[in-house]
């Protein structure tokens, strides 16, 4: 698996993954997936405006890839259970923040 921090040749090293695996050739990969996934961060590479970054949700790497066998289904996903809901706002915030997105639209 591959998992970049930083943005420094990020695609390039993207490329050289996948392309070790056997993709982007006759015939290769013939039976294989890449799951891959792009954060945010990678944006500044493609942007042309001077804006910042969008900011992450959570700390995760700038980018990360897997290859694994196509055949089958997706990995099985693991149990959970979901807990007691508990208001994080009382009515005044909630409303507050709706309108607060009225205006931005």
């Amino acid at each position: 698996m591959l998992e970049l921090w930083s943005v420094d040749g990020a695609f390039t090293r993207i490329d050289a993954y996948l392309r070790e695996a056997g993709f982007f050739t006759d015939g290769g990969a013939e039976g294989l997936c890449a799951d891959l996934f792009l954060g945010y961060g990678l944006s500044r590479l493609l942007r042309r405006a001077p804006w910042p970054d969008p900011p992450e949700p959570c700390r995760l790497p700038l980018a990360a890839c897997r290859v694994r066998p196509a055949a089958g289904a997706e990995p099985p996903a693991g149990s959970f259970a979901i807990g007691e809901w508990d208001a994080t706002w009382d009515e005044r915030e909630y409303a507050a923040a709706i309108e607060s997105v009225h205006a931005a639209i």
